[in-house]
């Protein structure tokens, strides 16, 4: 049991920083998929039990586990491609209790708690960006003003920039909201997803955990190069590029791994809790590569996230 709960522990500790790798390394989305996919499937190829993929690579459990992780990726990058990272990460984590409930827990007036979190959560996400723009716009005022003092056309200028600006800032407000609301939806689909995937690795049994990181990355991988030849212009391995294929194989490829390890062995009512260890480091990681800060509308929208689950748990 000690295995389990370490490897649960240290696999959400790996796995929270895919919002700021997410957001951090500049390539293009189609390259950030292929750099998790291929990796992932080339070296999970190297242990699998070559019989066991064989009876179920194509198999209806395999190629459900195929297609919702592919939709689980997309969604989790484009979510976390749009919202602060612990924000995202909190979110995503409304999942442990979409286990609890597919597990067959009733449904109680408790299960209203976490969508009030979520709401405050996206709400001061977007009073942050907000106030970030503001403070770039006022820098970009006074820069215009001390350059505009020393011009007859002052006055005509500011009527015209203020008027410009007014436009701009509804255009701006409508576009944040658009891509708030659509990076929520994601990451909803991709907390969905993940809980579909604790009952779908349960479902295909096997010991060794490779075959789950096999059959889970294997077609996305051959989508996605597949892709490549179709259009391979324009494709560059930078540093970038490689530093992707990187972190993928060190971060994310033993993280899952030690995942599905612990999928396999942990009740839903011990994996689900352990899992808020996530949302403690996302928001660390979030602090320290993107300068996130951590404010009381975001603690008591992570512990709002929370404290269903832990009442769930303990009831």
């Amino acid at each position: 049991m000690i295995t389990e709960i370490i490897s649960k522990i240290v696999s959400e500790s790996l796995l929270s920083l895919y919002p700021s790798i997410v957001k951090n390394i500049d390539i293009p989305f189609d390259m950030k998929l292929l750099t998790r996919f291929v990796p992932y499937s080339l070296i999970s190829f190297l242990f699998i039990d070559y019989k066991f993929i064989k009876e179920n690579l194509f198999s209806k459990t395999g190629l459900l586990l195929s297609l919702t992780t592919m939709i689980h990726i997309y969604a989790s990058y484009k979510g976390f491609e749009g919202l602060e990272s612990g924000v995202a990460y909190t979110i995503f984590y409304t999942y442990p209790l979409m286990i609890l409930l597919m597990a067959g827990e009733k449904i109680s007036p408790m299960l209203l708690v976490p969508l009030i979190g979520v709401a405050l959560l996206v709400y001061e996400n977007i009073e942050t960006k907000e106030h970030l723009e503001n403070l770039d716009e006022k820098t970009n005022e006074k820069t215009n003003e001390k350059t505009n003092e020393k011009t007859n056309e002052k006055t005509n200028e500011k009527t015209n920039e203020k008027t410009n600006e007014k436009t701009n800032e509804k255009t701006e407000e409508k576009e944040d909201y658009t891509i708030i609301s659509f990076s929520v939806f994601m990451v909803f689909t991709a907390a969905f997803t993940e809980a579909l995937l604790y009952f779908i690795v349960r479902d295909l049994k096997t010991k060794n955990n490779w075959n789950h990181l096999f059959i889970s990355y294997f077609l996305g991988a051959v989508l996605l190069l597949g892709s490549l030849f179709v259009n391979p212009n324009g494709i560059s391995f930078n540093i970038l590029l490689k530093s992707s294929f990187i972190v993928n194989m060190v971060i994310g490829l033993f993280g899952y791994f030690l995942s599905f390890y612990a999928m396999t062995r942990l009740e839903p009512s011990i994996y689900a809790p352990l899992s808020y260890v996530g949302i403690i480091m996302s928001h660390i990681y979030g602090g320290v590569f993107n300068g996130d800060i951590i404010t009381w509308k975001k603690g008591l929208g992570s512990l709002l996230i929370i404290a269903p689950n832990v009442y769930m748990k303990l009831k």
